[in-house]
């Protein structure tokens, strides 16, 4: 992957929204991680169709939708639109996707961003829950906005729920230089996920139970630990032989609720797949 500027477009096409007054673009864009290294990440634009200028933005962090690229919002059929979450009537996908009160948003006259966060249909394993990641995602995307005709201005606020509240709470502590020119005035985070919490609420016990399957979230957790901080933790350090085969084999393809079945029915025809032994966990 050629090292672009955090905050570069580097793709953009428009798309057809069923939001009244409003236009909406799939972006390409570069970004960093905690690390500092080089990522990308897609998402969305949304803006008023009418000529305007300052608006403000606001840019959106979403909830749990998995690791692989099918849990991916913004590559989702009509994506920009109203949230819809994956148990509502007229859901068709096994993932959330869309923006809440969007049209109340663009009617106000905002810009709205929504990160994919990067892994999510692009390149490398998402970096799920490591806030200070997805938060930048959340920020560089509308750096990245700065290069289309929506008549943004500088101030911004952030909203995120659930894994997004977390990746919200880390894009308010990112450096004075990673905002430039945005005034970030206020940001909002519903339920924020945070790993080091997650584990000490709960999540971690269990990896000591040998009567039951992981759920999705502990086990995305560790992904995503891994994937963020290769150098100091491994996959086997946490999982069983299956669940490092598990992990390796759907890590860039399912999403949460489908990954929830996979772990079940291993789980019951094949066995553990968290180590009752977690080795540096700390």
């Amino acid at each position: 992957m050629t090292t672009h500027t955090p905050g570069q477009l580097l793709h953009h096409e428009e798309i057809t929204t069923s939001l009244k007054g409003a236009k909406a673009f799939r972006i390409r864009y570069a970004s960093k991680d905690v690390n500092d290294v080089a990522t990308e990440s897609t998402g969305l634009v949304i803006a008023p169709s009418a000529a305007g200028s300052n608006r403000p933005v606001m840019t959106w962090m979403h909830g749990t939708t998995g690791i692989g690229d099918a849990s991916c919002p913004s590559a989702q059929p009509d994506p920009a639109r109203e949230l819809i979450t994956y148990f509502d009537i007229e859901a068709t996908r096994d993932i959330d996707y869309g923006v809440p009160h969007v049209q109340s948003f663009i009617d106000d006259g905002w810009v709205v961003c929504a990160t994919d966060y990067q892994g999510l249909g692009t390149p490398g394993v998402h970096q799920y829950t490591l806030n200070r990641t997805n938060g930048r995602d959340g920020l560089y995307i509308v750096h990245a906005a700065k290069g289309l005709d929506v008549g943004m201005g500088t101030a911004v606020a952030g909203a995120g729920w659930s894994q997004g509240g977390g990746s919200v709470a880390g894009f308010t502590e990112l450096d004075a230089e990673e905002y430039g020119d945005l005034n970030v005035f206020g940001a909002v985070a519903f339920s924020p996920g945070v790993a080091k919490a997650a584990l000490a609420a709960g999540s971690g016990a269990t990896m000591a139970d040998p009567n039951s399957p992981p759920t999705s979230h502990p086990f995305m957790l560790i992904a995503g630990l891994v994937a963020g901080f290769p150098d100091t933790l491994k996959l086997d350090d946490l999982l069983t032989p299956l669940g490092v085969e598990i992990a390796t084999a759907t890590v860039d393809t399912l999403p949460v609720h489908h990954l929830d079945g996979v772990l079940a029915r291993m789980f019951h025809h094949k066995g553990a797949i968290l180590r009752s032994d977690p080795q540096n966990l700390p």
